[in-house]
């Protein structure tokens, strides 16, 4: 999985962009692990709320018939690099949304502890985060968001000419990019994203390949109808990978619950699956911080009978709407917004937030990759329980040690 994260500041215009997310064993490596301290937790709290908050509005402009997969995580990180640096209401309607009561030094130096515990490595199937900003030679930042920057952040400085050269800068932002997220995300910032007004991008990136803790075996994937309808005529056949073993799981009259782990046990894939064929917008609908804790919490290992099936999704999102729905208004608006926190002389707005992402789920794990620019009770546990995603489901991929989303999604057409 792949993620990219942006942002583009010029005079008189601004934008973020989510730039990799994914899965793999490269990149930054924390020699020894960090302690995620209470302080980080609540960080990762915060970053849920904003998850599903951005998940509701996603699903809620999207077609019925549309995947959908997003990173909230380094959108997330992208944002919150960016509120450093705003101020006044412009400042007040970003922490709001992002769930962050002050972000002051306390709340930054918790932010860059778990950072610090995300980008801690323990096997090939730990994600992969890196943070980069790109300022213009002109462009005069300030020294204390740059030293926030390295060092709650652990950001990448560098300066590129967007005034003369504005294709190359983009050249060089995008060779990051496909660095960071191996290749999976290309052309993240595309052509005429930039001009001679382009002023500073930041920049978000997670990328990680994990690999089944139980892989499955290839001979046992066969061919099975997936219906989005319970009437549907000739659905399509898709490859549907077939495993009995013992799996966290969980049930209620309305949707079953399981947890795939990957190698190391630190990541998993969290799939919520309607019991009805057309029950994924109710489930939606219903989706918050708080049902998806209780379900962590209310997981119970037992024999499942899993047909899951293989899916490969890519996507691209221009979140300004999504992003003013949940309130982030002022920062939108040239006459409005106040990032004096970033830069001294020159005003900015925020112009374009965008994410670009991949993922891809077989028989040996998952890859993905993004780039932006009352309580439930559990039904008993039959003895094997079956669960089979050959209908439209939604998923998780969770980082366990900290309760971090690094990616949300559904699958509607495999």
């Amino acid at each position: 999985m792949r993620h990219l994260s942006r942002m583009i500041l010029r005079t008189g215009w601004l934008m973020v962009s989510v730039c990799l997310l994914g899965f793999c064993g490269c990149g930054r490596e924390e020699e020894t692990p960090a302690v995620v301290t209470e302080n980080a937790k609540e960080i990762a709290r915060s970053t849920q709320h904003f998850a599903f908050d951005m998940y509701r509005e996603l699903a809620s402009e999207a077609k019925a018939e549309e995947n959908l997969f997003f990173s909230p995580a380094g959108l997330h990180t992208v944002l919150t690099m960016t509120a450093v640096g705003a101020e006044a209401q412009t400042r007040q309607q970003m922490l709001a949304a992002l769930h962050l009561p002050k972000l002051d030094a306390e709340e930054k130096t918790a932010y860059g502890g778990l950072l610090k515990a995300l980008r801690y490595k323990t096997g090939k199937n730990s994600p992969n985060l890196a943070n980069g900003i790109w300022a213009d030679v002109k462009l005069k930042v300030r020294d204390d968001f740059s030293q926030t920057m390295r060092n709650d952040f652990a950001v990448k400085m560098g300066q590129v000419d967007f005034f003369d050269n504005p294709q190359n800068a983009r050249q060089t932002i995008n060779r990051w990019a496909a660095k960071e997220t191996g290749g999976k995300i290309e052309n993240m910032i595309a052509a005429g994203d930039l001009s001679a007004e382009t002023r500073l991008v930041l920049a978000s990136a997670i990328y990680f390949h994990g690999q089944w803790r139980d892989a499955f075996m290839k001979e046992n994937t066969h061919p099975r109808p997936f219906r989005t309808a319970e009437d549907q005529e000739n659905p399509p056949s898709v490859p549907m990978m077939f495993t009995v073993k013992n799996f966290e799981f969980y049930q209620t009259e309305d949707f079953q619950a399981i947890s795939l782990p990957y190698r190391g046990g630190r990541t998993e894939m969290l799939i919520l699956l309607p019991t009805t064929v057309g029950g994924l917008g109710a489930l939606e609908s219903r989706l918050s911080s708080e049902l998806f804790e209780k379900i962590v919490k209310n997981l119970a290992t037992g024999e499942v009978q899993l047909g899951l099936a293989k899916f490969k999704l890519g996507a691209s999102y221009h979140l300004n709407g999504a992003l003013m729905k949940l309130g982030i208004t002022d920062a939108f608006d040239e006459n409005k917004s106040d990032f004096s926190g970033i830069t001294e002389g020159e005003k900015v707005f925020l112009s374009l937030v965008a994410q670009k992402t991949f993922i891809e789920v077989d028989e040996e794990g998952t890859t993905a990759a993004a780039a932006t620019w009352g309580q439930a009770k559990s039904a008993a546990m039959p003895e094997s329980t079956s669960f089979v995603t050959d209908h439209p489901f939604f998923f998780a991929i969770r980082d366990r040690s900290t309760g971090t989303l690094l990616f949300l999604g559904r699958v509607v057409n495999p």
